[in-house]
């Protein structure tokens, strides 16, 4: 419908906001059961993304309307054409590489010469969060190592096994391997410099979604903002809620462990920031092409929405 040659957004259609089940997620979660969506007029449903499913192809044909997600699996997507756009991010850390506890490897400096394991698929996000470690660690990611990819959950049998000597997945599972005395943490995105400061994921909507419905985007982008900040300020209480609604599985220890270890931040300049850096480390380590300007890319990829609430 249109106005005066204005769109007319139809809110009287649910919002399919997807996710994967992950404690990192907490904004989301919080910014639904605390009200914030309804707070700001916006009718959310949630979506629980199968791990099997490709989260940026979902996104791109509008099966869910909006997500999260770690800037590391969209850089490469973007490349390819896949369509969507950020309005800001949420907090820093979830992706971590770990070995077995006696193994003698204990940081990115020991990793020539190994195998390594990584969650989900060859080329996929931990994947290139894994070839920035090693490239500011000094070595050649093609030539310096090898690669195996395994489902998230096998990781730990294959380090066990001796497939692979240290493997790159997401912390929920890291920790705790780590928490259960099966793996020693050797590299994170939460604690490393040049990996802490940096903003891991953003709110990223459709395009044509946020074409159509730039209002409802902004509001929604308001609401992750408030309970970004919320869960930063109440972090045990934010796990508490999403165990008891059955968001996520595990411990109240270790998920605020986890949750605390993250700077949850709804900072739109480090949000892209995040995405300018990590374009730049991407392009150098050929993950994406030589072409690759940080800018353009922020330029292009980010929408300055006035008057957003952070």
């Amino acid at each position: 419908a249109a106005d005066n040659g204005k769109q007319v957004e139809d809110k009287s259609k649910p919002v399919i906001l997807g996710h994967v089940a992950a404690v990192c997620e907490a904004p989301l979660f919080i910014a639904y059961e605390n009200g914030y969506f309804k707070e700001k007029g916006v009718n959310i449903e949630l979506f629980r993304i199968p791990e099997s499913a490709d989260k940026k192809e979902i996104l791109a044909t509008n099966k869910v309307s909006v997500t999260d997600g770690v800037l590391q699996t969209w850089l490469k997507a973007l490349e390819q054409g896949v369509d969507l756009k950020f309005t800001g991010g949420t907090h820093t850390g979830c992706i971590s590489m770990i070995a077995l506890p006696k193994s003698d490897i204990n940081s990115a400096k020991d990793l020539k010469g190994k195998c390594i394991g990584v969650s989900g698929a060859i080329g996929g996000g931990t994947m290139n969060y894994a070839y920035r470690v090693l490239i500011k660690a000094g070595f050649d990611p093609q030539k310096d190592v090898t690669w195996k990819a395994y489902p998230s959950a096998q990781l730990i049998i294959a380090l066990e096994k001796g497939e692979i000597d240290v493997a790159a997945g997401g912390d929920t599972m890291n920790y705790t391997w780590v928490s259960e005395g099966q793996a020693k943490i050797i590299a994170s995105m939460a604690k490393d410099p040049g990996f802490k400061e940096e903003i891991c994921c953003l709110i990223a909507f459709n395009s044509d979604f946020i074409a159509k419905n730039p209002e409802t985007a902004k509001a929604i982008t308001e609401a992750i903002n408030k309970a970004t900040k919320w869960v930063k300020e109440n972090p045990e209480e934010a796990v508490r809620i999403m165990l008891d609604k059955k968001y996520i599985l595990g411990t109240q220890e270790l998920n605020t462990e986890i949750i605390k270890s993250y700077d949850f931040d709804p900072s739109l300049d480090r949000a892209k920031s995040a995405l300018h850096t990590a374009t730049r480390e991407f392009r150098d380590a050929k993950i994406i092409g030589s072409d690759a300007d940080p800018d353009a890319y922020v330029k292009k990829y980010f929408v300055d929405i006035p008057g957003l609430e952070k």
